[in-house]
């Protein structure tokens, strides 16, 4: 079993756009970095068993957004439930 480790900034700066005029945050990249990343190593039979954590820069306990033990929906879940709210990462809860 391979346990792989994503650690994603959630600091200020995070909000800040790719570029002048552009859509995406750097939030947005670096999740999209990690959906990318699993679904590519997805496609290797050495994928079995995987497991996948998600961290961030919170402070403990809530910077475990996802532990070794969750499946990968809901990893992916939580990857793509996080926002930026003034500095702040948070879960949308609606």
């Amino acid at each position: 079993m391979t346990i792989i480790v994503f650690l994603i900034d959630t600091s200020a700066s995070m909000n800040q756009r790719t570029f002048i005029g552009a859509r995406p945050t750097m939030l947005d990249i670096a999740k999209g970095a990690v959906e990318t990343f699993v679904k590519l190593r997805q496609r290797s039979p050495e994928s079995r068993g995987d497991r996948y954590m998600l961290f961030t820069f919170e402070e403990p306990p809530v910077h475990i957004k996802a532990g070794w033990k969750e499946n990968l929906a809901t990893f992916m879940n939580e990857l793509k439930k996080h926002q930026k709210l003034q500095g702040y990462l948070h879960l949308d809860l609606r």
